[in-house]
């Protein structure tokens, strides 16, 4: 491994490539760290029933100004199978396969995208293990099925847009790095590590969040709220979260600020503190959500603290019995 560098597609000037049944291996030096079998530079790659081994570092990496599509390959016996210095466009055709790697996952090395970003379906977590802001303008699209597995402590800003809609029948997961549950043992360690509540800081959409665009649907948020916070949090902003499972997080959700979501047809469950956290200001759309299955901390909608901006009304939160309210 890393006897030679790497394939560069692309250097000042966009250029294209296509490899049909060739096998690419050994290459990827230690340093510099984009040193990958295959380095996708500027312009296009396409590779047709390939197979890409024995890389030091990456099988694959590529920028924002690159596309990479893929077709019946294989990528093995590398540190990651393919990483992203830049949010590039990378596409999945027929039956790829990307384990046999140290860390099986597509590694997302980079910390925002000012434009369209797009992860295409594939059965291998996308890893992000520093937080990671989606701009003002920026748009990130999540297909169905896909794991989206974060670093210890970190946190996934929305400050554009959101999107992450699975089709029926199918999820989209958000969860730690270290569940090897869901996704498979994709840090590597084996069972060295484990999950456990907070471990990453959630969702955060943020007053400049586009509302009417910020979608997730069937998606499971697990593992987060790192310090005092939930598995989706909403500052001054109002996604649409319809048929989604909240589990193992610090606070379910959290909403502050005067934030307005349509919450329709969600679970909630395992809690460290409350299902829901919400300011007196917010005015969610509840329709049709399971709070409690009585394995919450406090099955209870907790209220945080502050001063009324405006009159607020307490929606109601019907758990087969009684409504429960909590103030902190």
């Amino acid at each position: 491994k890393g006897d030679w560098a790497y394939i560069q597609v692309g250097t000042s000037s966009a250029e294209s490539t296509t490899l049909d049944h060739c096998v690419i291996k050994y290459g990827g030096v230690s340093s510099p760290a984009y040193y990958a079998s295959l380095y996708v530079y500027n312009g296009n790659a396409t590779l047709n029933t390939c197979d890409i081994n024995n890389s030091k570092n990456y099988g694959i990496i590529l920028t924002s100004s690159a596309t990479v599509t893929l077709n019946s390959t294989s990528i093995s016996s590398c540190d990651w199978p393919i990483s992203y210095s830049s949010p590039g466009s990378l596409v999945f055709n027929g039956i790829n396969t990307l384990t046999g790697n140290t860390h099986n996952g597509i590694y997302l090395n980079f910390s925002s995208n000012a434009n369209t970003f797009v992860l295409d379906t594939i059965d291998v977590p996308y890893v992000l293990l520093s937080s990671y802001t989606v701009n003002a303008s920026g748009i990130f699209e999540i297909a169905s099925s896909n794991v989206i597995k974060f670093g210890d402590y970190c946190y996934f800003y929305v400050d554009g847009t959101l999107e992450a809609i699975a089709g029926t029948g199918e999820s989209i997961d958000f969860t730690t790095y270290r569940n090897d549950n869901i996704g498979g043992d994709t840090n590597g360690d084996g069972t060295a590590t484990v999950p456990s509540p907070r471990i990453w800081g959630g969702i955060y959409f943020n007053n400049s969040s586009i509302d009417a665009a910020c979608v997730l649907r069937r998606c499971n948020v697990t593992y987060g709220g790192y310090w005092t916070g939930g598995g989706i949090n909403m500052s001054n902003a109002s996604p649409t979260i319809d048929s989604c499972s909240m589990a193992n997080n610090y606070y379910g959700v959290m909403m502050t600020g005067v934030s307005d979501p349509v919450f329709t047809n969600n679970t909630i469950g395992s809690s460290t503190m409350t299902p829901i956290e919400m300011s007196f200001s917010c005015n969610p759309v509840f329709s049709n959500n399971t709070f409690s299955f009585s394995d919450n901390t406090y099955d209870a909608i907790g209220l945080l603290g502050g001063t009324l901006p405006a009159d607020a009304v307490i929606p109601i939160c019907y758990n087969g019995s009684k409504c429960n309210i909590c103030t902190s």
